[in-house]
């Protein structure tokens, strides 16, 4: 029994009939023979070594964060304002140099098994998606984890702790006259994964999954039949709030998630900030009321107030 991809999938607006075509993202594409091939194109851009190769262009974003938030020597800042900054920049120069001069959009249109090669529209569309699912939801994590991480000390002088120890006497990333945590080294505490996993459960930044279609005949869920072809989605928060699938769902329990993923940007980040900085809300500010403004607007939250934070060097 197959659930396929429902129908807002091939909605785009990169077609002028609405509908997915090959100049369709690569999300939109319902069709497996025409999927295929196009993922197989930017499975290259997410290998260990692909990855592995992006980590200096990382590390000199976090180089500058770090930079501002040192000039302003303790005051708050909006976090998530900042973590904006920092992943929308991309680690490439497009915006400085107006071209792909790196050429990292035509290395990865090389072609893909058989040599095939996607339209440029196809790619910008790909590239678009892309950046809106690593982007945005990379700095509505982490400023998740800023939220439950500072509104209990407790648990910030834990995370900070286990950072100490991961780093201590080990050999840094140098940039400039400062030293950064390699990521080799932060795939060795699986507390800080966990802390990104149980972010990512109570206020998951897609909030919504894409349609898929019941089979056909239909199919009983919860005693409800559901016609075949009709349009299904369920929410994520709603999946990974309930007590039939966590005991305490609305409680921030990092403890529940001890096990090793790879978030390369969240570790990266997380880890320097904790290792250079002493971090706290800025006197007033109200984490409870902050959180009420996190809202669902049918595919991504939205943040509509400061996560004003204070970092001091340690």
């Amino acid at each position: 029994m197959s659930w396929i991809r429902g129908k807002s999938y091939a909605s785009t607006v990169f077609s002028k009939k609405g509908d997915a075509d090959a100049n369709s993202s690569l999300l939109n594409l319902i069709d497996h023979d025409s999927h295929a091939p196009r993922r197989r194109i930017w499975d290259r851009a997410f290998t260990i070594s692909s990855l592995r190769d992006y980590e200096p262009a990382v590390v000199a974003r976090i180089a500058q964060l770090c930079e501002q938030i040192d000039v302003r020597k303790g005051k708050a800042m909006d976090a998530n304002e900042w973590l904006g900054y920092l992943v929308f920049d991309g680690g490439t120069n497009f915006l400085k140099e107006g071209k792909d001069s790196g050429g990292i959009v035509a290395g990865s249109n090389e072609g893909g098994e058989g040599g095939s090669q996607v339209s440029e529209i196809a790619m910008g569309a790909d590239a678009a998606q892309i950046m809106a699912a690593g982007a945005d939801t990379t700095r509505i994590a982490v400023a998740v984890v800023f939220l439950f991480m500072l509104r209990k000390p407790e648990l910030y002088k834990r995370l900070q702790s286990e950072v100490d120890k991961a780093l201590k006497d080990q050999h840094m990333v140098t940039h400039g006259d400062e030293e950064f945590p390699p990521h080799d080294l932060l795939k060795n505490i699986p507390l800080m994964d966990a802390y990104i996993n149980e972010a990512l459960r109570i206020h998951p930044p897609l909030s919504i999954e894409p349609l898929r279609q019941a089979p056909e005949g239909g199919v009983m869920i919860a005693g409800v039949l559901i016609p075949g072809g009709t349009q299904v989605r369920v929410p994520s928060h709603v999946i990974q709030t309930d007590p039939a699938n966590y005991e305490r769902p609305n409680e921030f329990d990092p403890d529940r998630w001890i096990l090793q993923f790879a978030y390369q940007e969240m570790r990266l980040f997380l880890a320097t900030l904790l290792w250079k900085y002493d971090m706290k809300f800025a006197p007033g500010f109200d984490s409870y009321a902050w959180e009420k403004t996190i809202e669902d607007n049918g595919t991504l939250l939205e943040i509509h107030a400061p996560l004003e934070v204070v970092f001091t060097r340690r």
